[in-house]
């Protein structure tokens, strides 16, 4: 589903997901409506840990990967602005991506922290507005999916 920027504006903080000189269509994607709906109201907080990741050199992954799937368009403007999310051993980062100055998807993209055990992180599911990109299902019992929400 494409709403236009101002409608999703009313519906998402537009601090995280736009800048100002941006105004395109957006695909919506529920799951990163609802993270986003969900701090807001102060339910859930941002990582502490999200200036640390993306220092790693993980924000090139998924720069990489966005730009891949053609979603490239100001990419490095809105990295920034994108919000990193924990819960339950994984990394939920979600924002927006353009393929041009027309046309955008919010996206979810979740990670299994495994430093502690094997050094890695790993990607479990990626979905780019309705299309799940990498992997079937998002993870049971987390953000936004969890018993209280």
């Amino acid at each position: 589903m494409k709403i236009k920027t101002s409608l999703l504006l009313i519906l998402i903080s537009s601090q995280f997901i736009f800048t100002s000189s941006i105004n395109a269509e957006i695909e919506y994607n529920e799951r990163a409506g609802d993270l986003a709906f969900m701090h807001k109201k102060g339910k859930i907080k941002e990582s502490a840990k999200k200036e640390a990741l993306l220092e790693s050199g993980i924000d090139r992954h998924f720069t990489k990967t966005f730009k891949d799937l053609g979603c490239g368009y100001r990419i490095d403007t809105i990295v920034p602005l994108w919000k990193l999310f924990e819960d339950d051993g994984y990394f939920i980062l979600m924002g927006s991506v353009y393929e041009n100055a027309d046309t955008g998807f919010l996206f979810v993209w979740v990670l299994k922290d495994n430093v502690r055990t094997t050094g890695d992180i790993n990607t479990v599911f990626l979905e780019l507005g309705g299309q799940k990109i990498i992997g079937k299902k998002y993870p049971k019992g987390i953000i936004p999916h969890k018993s209280w929400w």
